[in-house]
């Protein structure tokens, strides 16, 4: 499903064609945490990043896209606890 995000952010942080995996992936773990804090996403995004040996980064700013809509927002987590853990993981599962 193709959405209306600006074509600079979408150009830059969601070419890489790993993200079709990698977020709904992220999706599945953010899911699970019992406490959904800025702490404990960030600490899982990046343990996620790791375990598939890649940087946090590359998910960082393709989450943020994918959230916001946008490549320049407030920092990632804390958007993600604003937004609650279950419109966050529908988003990452929706991808792009």
């Amino acid at each position: 499903m193709s959405r209306d995000w600006p074509v600079k952010a979408k150009d830059k942080f969601l070419k890489d064609p790993a993200l079709r995996e990698l977020l709904p992936g992220l999706a599945v773990a953010i899911e699970s945490l019992t406490e959904f804090t800025v702490q404990s996403t960030e600490t899982t995004l990046r343990s996620y990043a790791e375990e598939k040996q890649v940087k946090a980064g590359l998910l960082i700013n393709a989450a943020r896209v994918i959230l916001t809509g946008k490549g320049v927002a407030p920092p990632l987590f804390d958007v993600m606890v604003v937004l609650g853990q279950a419109r966050t993981v529908e988003r990452l599962r929706r991808g792009y």
